[in-house]
């Protein structure tokens, strides 16, 4: 089993070292690693050029952001499991070894959740355990750590590329794609580690809104594939980012399998949750209200009583004071 892995990067020489040993020392040694860089003009391109000679292909030139550098890496993969690790984040040492004795005990399963270390510099260090796929819980939050999740590349045909447009989510939207689809399962396993620092793009607490805005355009998009109906409702709430209208080609058998209606009132007291944090409350409570009928009353009467999400906010570990 061959083990493709994919770094894009652009002005990282502060950190992609590390990502970069941290593949090229695993002790499994079937795999095939390529950078994408953007561009970089602070030393990144002298530092791949160290280990040029071990790479399958690295290229530098200016891209559209991230996920196209992903999806140029994508056109040179041939290996039998994929994942991509940023040139801020790096791989434990075992990683590789741990996917293949999984893979191999597990014909049927085609993705996999290891743990992840979620490191802020000077801080602390704190372990992600990954859970299994849960459609509920999943339209809930970001519940799949990137950097541990890999995937057969058998069944990348007919996903598509990821979304360009997505600058915050495009790996959320793949899972959206992949995991009501396909068998996944998690592997009790440290894979990689998370760094989050202040100038990272998910720890900068101003960009928050535009997490959301990603994230609700990827949970309108499952709404939408699943049951059209339910996603008209959303227009009455303004809860309705797909524009585009992308509809996620699940075949009927799945669809039937997926608890739209829980996912519907789910993501909406995941809206209202988030309207709170930016302290837009009046919108917040609205609905909360729109869920006092469902399953989830008990979250939104707590959620109209108690405004305990603004801590979140407080104490978030980059807020500027």
């Amino acid at each position: 089993m061959k083990i493709s892995i994919i770094t894009p990067t652009y002005n990282q020489a502060e950190y992609i070292e590390q990502t970069i040993l941290s593949v090229l020392n695993q002790d499994y040694k079937n795999f095939e690693y390529i950078i994408i860089d953007g561009g970089s003009t602070d030393g990144t391109i002298e530092i791949i050029k160290k280990y040029e000679s071990k790479l399958k292909y690295w290229v530098s030139e200016k891209d559209a952001g991230q996920s196209d550098a992903i999806n140029k890496g994508l056109k040179h993969v041939d290996g039998d499991v994929i994942n991509w690790l940023n040139s801020d984040d790096w791989l434990e040492p075992g990683a590789f070894s741990a996917l293949l004795s999984f893979f191999n005990k597990n014909k049927e399963i085609d993705v996999v959740f290891g743990n992840c270390n979620i490191v802020y510099p000077g801080i602390k260090t704190q372990i992600y355990e990954a859970v299994e796929f849960e459609p509920i819980d999943f339209s809930s939050r970001i519940s799949v750590h990137q950097p541990s999740t890999f995937w057969r590349r058998s069944i990348m045909e007919g996903l598509g590329p990821l979304d360009q447009d997505l600058h915050y989510c495009m790996d959320y939207d793949l899972w959206a794609k992949m995991l009501f689809k396909f068998k996944s399962k998690t592997l009790d396993f440290t894979l990689a580690n998370f760094r989050r620092y202040p100038e990272s793009k998910t720890s900068n607490f101003d960009d928050q809104t535009m997490v959301y805005d990603d994230y609700r355009r990827v949970i309108s998009r499952v709404i939408y594939s699943t049951d059209k109906e339910w996603y008209e409702k959303l227009k009455e709430l303004g809860l309705n980012y797909n524009d585009t209208l992308v509809d996620y080609q699940w075949d009927n058998e799945i669809k039937r399998n997926i608890p739209i209606k829980d996912i519907y009132y789910r993501y909406i007291i995941t809206c209202a949750e988030q309207e709170y944090i930016v302290e837009n409350k009046k919108k917040a409570n609205r609905l909360y209200k729109e869920c006092l009928n469902s399953p989830f009353r008990t979250i939104a009467l707590k959620g109209m009583l108690k405004n305990k999400l603004g801590f979140r906010k407080f104490f978030h570990p980059y807020r500027k004071t």
